[in-house]
């Protein structure tokens, strides 16, 4: 797999320092400290959490990331990719960093194995996609945004799509409350009273559902973008996105298998504990034709948003958020085998009709 060299800094460096060639090549910069590799610093964790790039330290707001090795394989590395929201991953020798492979060097690689040959984009869409208005408030989108646990809406002008907008578009109108000052919380000219429309990207690229998913990785490699707006005789019906994408891969190499996404920290000590809990899930909805699982974690200032992805007969889906990560994600497969077992029902009393 093609190899790009990294950005390198000192974990001490201010964030300054690798912002321009960050903001220039689109990647992350790598963190080491006396040689030892730290974590990983992206351009969209400094928006997001709104620190000033001269007077943050790298160490600071470094992500601890899966690190590649030379002779990883396509599927190890879909994997790690799949483990977060990483833009760039770093590969080793050892304690050598021999360069960063980004998501679209990968895409380009799964291009080539051909794993995804037969399969279609509406396998692998999220249905039905989230929509807005274009004029309505940035609030109301970051409120669907917030309560859906999506990261994009497609944005409708008399029920055609006209735009995208995503949570890092918003991100001027998300200032909390004490940053406000006061006589600008009910000002119509405030950010977060602005419509939609102010904000979002006009350039979206579109796919057919019935077209082939290795279509979907080549207009995103040529359009460098990570979500596809998937359409149905020009009407928006679901998202594709370069995560999705990795999921597929991974999941054409394996028979039966758990994914999750989003552990991070001491959070990472319960994987071992939910993924037990996902496979005994699989095994009761076998009859059902399920051999998989997707779960992806987030943690919010100490919300745990849990959204699960169950694949088979049927696809079924749950999201759910609490204080206690375990306890969520058994609510949430609680949720999923609560609608299989009212789709099984469905059916046996569909078939005692007829």
């Amino acid at each position: 797999m093609e190899l790009t060299k990294a950005i390198i800094v000192d974990s001490q460096d201010f964030v300054s320092k690798a912002l321009p060639q960050m903001q220039s090549s689109g990647l992350s910069a790598l963190v080491l400290d006396s040689g030892k590799y730290v974590g990983i610093i992206d351009e969209r964790d400094l928006r997001e959490k709104k620190l000033d790039p001269a007077k943050t330290k790298c160490s600071k707001i470094a992500v601890k990331t899966p690190v590649l090795q030379k002779d990883s394989d396509i599927t190890d590395i879909c994997t790690a990719f799949f483990a977060g929201r990483f833009k760039t991953l770093p590969v080793m020798d050892g304690s050598k960093v021999l360069g960063v492979v980004d998501r679209w060097a990968v895409l380009s690689a799964i291009e080539k194995t051909g794993y995804l040959k037969g399969v279609r984009v509406s396998d692998h869409m999220s249905s039905p996609i989230m929509t807005i208005n274009s004029h309505a408030s940035a609030s109301v989108a970051n409120a669907i945004m917030r309560e859906a646990n999506v990261r994009r809406l497609a944005v409708l002008q008399n029920g055609g799509l006209v735009g995208m907008v995503s949570v890092f578009d918003l991100l001027p109108t998300r200032q909390k409350d004490e940053q406000r000052a006061p006589k600008m919380k009910n000002d119509r000219k405030s950010p977060e009273n602005l419509p939609v429309y102010s904000f979002m990207n006009q350039n979206v690229e579109v796919i057919e559902a019935n077209e082939p998913l290795l279509q979907a990785v080549k207009k995103m490699i040529s359009s460098k973008r990570a979500a596809l707006v998937v359409v149905d005789a020009n009407r928006p019906v679901g998202i594709i996105t370069s995560k999705d994408i990795l999921k597929a891969a991974v999941e054409s190499k394996m028979a039966t298998h758990v994914i999750i996404s989003g552990l991070s920290g001491l959070d990472k000590e319960l994987e071992n504990d939910i993924t037990a809990v996902a496979q005994k899930m699989i095994e009761k909805m076998k009859n059902q034709g399920v051999n998989a699982v997707s779960m992806h974690i987030k943690n919010e200032r100490g919300t745990y948003f849990v959204s699960a992805h169950v694949k088979g007969d049927v696809k079924y889906r749950a999201h759910s958020w609490g204080y206690e990560l375990m306890a969520v994600v058994r609510e949430v497969i609680d949720a999923i085998l609560e609608q299989a077992r009212r789709n099984k029902e469905t059916k046996i009393s569909q078939r005692k009709n007829v």
